[in-house]
């Protein structure tokens, strides 16, 4: 049984925060296999600093960090133990080229551990320019010299025509041909004398963007076939055809009744296995065999808008699992990073802030806590140029002694919880020339520094529960 509640607010998760550290060391985010290398280059100095925010006091919320956005919660009957099991029994599920485990696909199923952006509804029109796509294609050296270069156009048309994002569309045509310079998306020729199951088609060049039929078993034949046979004879052809044979099978599913909006849905068929009680055969429906293909397709997503500045609107389907918590939408995320050069923690709600800091080489450590929409407690972000990292206080004092010091005031990050729900601990390394802050809510990470020496500067400020 399924039970849909929406709501609207600004985004947030209620996630186990992940932390940079030998003992609390987070997953690395890597590019795609096939992805620009120079799209993943790691940062030289640890004076980097992420794009300024604004500075007006009189709205301090700069709209590049807080957007209001819908979303909803479906409620599944099954538990995500049911949906692991059921997943692994099938043998199929690869993480990185080998079979994946049992708690590999459970931690890529559960929505606390993976990117909010995986459950981005990509019905929902992307809000980009075809020069906004041409521009984040353009931004790596695969992108220009493969056959997308241009296409940004088609893409958008792909968008109105078939009623799926332009951002999700080149995100996919990307992670599955390197930027378009795979084999096939380079185009294979026909010559029109080879039957293909039975048939032979006009003579000519054919492309696939998007992997479709390119089976594990024989990927090249597969998707040079399933090319031929529906027509797709120039860049255009397949992104169009692609767009469309993902929106009738997915997206807008029109044999059966269960469509799938997100990329999380289109990787995992939940909802059938929901109906059906998690029995065998279930969940057969799924794009990829990769348990992290969603991760991949939703960090190039975030990238489409942060190569353009701009912050996404998505409106979010999240599945709650029986018996398992839920990303929630009632306030604000903070996503937090860690730099491995430069040892410096960051923090923001931005997706273009996020996005650009992990293509350079930051790693990402999840949502550390979530701060309410508002308060009468703002907390101020400052940045030391000279030292290369940042600061966040409560206190106006001390904001002000850092700026006659030389730090630039960088406005208000976000906001405590008037009603002190979930602490936020400080802590200061002496020894540190560079990250000498550390900001958590556990106090398990808390202790384990001070233990290493750190100083316990008592609570920073406070979430919301």
């Amino acid at each position: 049984m399924k039970r849909t509640i929406a709501l609207l607010a600004t985004v947030c998760l209620l996630a186990c925060l992940a932390v940079s550290s030998t003992a609390y060391a987070a997953e690395v985010v890597t590019g795609p296999e096939d992805a620009d290398e120079s799209s993943y280059e790691t940062i030289d100095t640890a004076e980097y600093t992420p794009q300024a925010l604004e500075e007006d006091t009189s709205d301090p919320l700069s709209s590049l960090r807080l957007q209001s956005t819908s979303g909803s919660v479906t409620y599944l009957s099954i538990s995500i133990e049911q949906m692991a099991s059921l997943e692994y029994a099938k043998g199929t599920n690869k993480y990185g080229g080998s079979t994946a485990t049992y708690s590999q696909i459970l931690n890529a199923l559960d929505p606390n551990n993976v990117s909010l952006s995986e459950f981005a509804d990509i019905t929902v029109a992307s809000g980009l320019t075809a020069s906004q796509i041409d521009a984040f294609i353009d931004s790596t050296s695969k992108g220009r010299s493969g056959t997308l270069h241009g296409m940004g156009y088609a893409f958008i048309k792909a968008e109105q025509m078939y009623g799926v994002s332009a951002a999700y569309l080149v995100a996919h045509a990307v992670l599955e041909s390197g930027w378009g310079t795979s084999t096939l998306a380079r185009g294979y020729y026909y010559d029109g004398s080879i039957a293909i199951e039975g048939t032979t088609y006009s003579a000519g060049t054919y492309y696939n963007f998007f992997g479709i039929g390119a089976y594990d078993s024989s990927p090249l034949s597969g998707g040079r076939s399933m090319a031929v046979q529906n027509g797709w004879n120039s860049p255009e052809a397949a992104i169009l055809g692609g767009a469309k044979w993902i929106s009738t099978r997915y997206v807008h599913r029109v044999y059966d009744s269960y469509a799938a909006p997100t990329i999380y849905n289109m990787r995992w068929d939940y909802n059938r296995a929901n109906d059906y009680g998690c029995s065998s055969g279930s969940a057969w429906h799924e794009y990829a065999t990769d348990v992290q293909w969603p991760e991949s397709i939703a960090n190039l997503m975030d990238s489409v808008y942060a190569k353009n500045n701009v912050e996404p609107s998505y409106a979010y389907i999240i599945p709650c699992y029986s018996g398992s918590s839920v990303p929630s939408l009632n306030g604000v995320a903070m996503y937090r990073l860690y730099n491995p050069n430069g040892g410096e923690h960051f923090y923001t709600s931005s997706v273009v802030e996020r996005s650009n800091l992990v293509s350079l080489g930051w790693q990402q450590e999840g949502i550390g806590w979530i701060a309410p929409n508002s308060s009468s407690t703002p907390v101020y972000r400052l940045y030391n140029p000279n030292g290369g990292d940042h600061h966040y206080t409560l206190s106006a004092e001390e904001r002000d002694g850092l700026v006659e010091l030389g730090w630039r005031y960088e406005g208000i990050g976000w906001y405590s919880d008037d009603s002190k729900s979930v602490p936020l601990y400080r802590q200061y390394n002496p020894n540190a020339t560079s990250g000498s802050h550390n900001f958590t809510t556990s106090a398990e990470e808390r202790d384990w520094l001070i233990s290493l020496g750190w100083n316990d500067e008592g609570i920073a400020w406070y979430g919301i529960s």
